[in-house]
């Protein structure tokens, strides 16, 4: 599906559409910067509870990142079924 199409014709759309792409590029960088930090925890051999608490957080975002992806949750995709 070409969103870009869609939202020619759907211009209310299109700031929800904006809105949940930069929601996305939010949860991305915090999941990066969560796995830098598993990761010079871990080449340090340090804090293994932090470490394993940081991978379920790391998991959690990428299950949200995930969803959100997803074309079906997308705010066009809704607003056009």
């Amino acid at each position: 599906m070409d969103y870009r199409n869609l939202a020619a014709g759907n211009a209310e759309a299109m700031p929800a559409l904006l809105k949940h792409v930069s929601d996305m590029q939010c949860l991305a960088t915090r999941l990066h910067a969560v796995m830098g930090i598993v990761t010079h925890l871990d080449n340090e051999e340090a804090c293994p509870e932090g470490r394993v608490f940081l991978c379920n957080y790391a998991e959690d975002l990428a299950d949200k990142l995930s969803l959100g992806l997803d074309q079906v949750n997308l705010p066009l995709g809704r607003a056009n079924q």
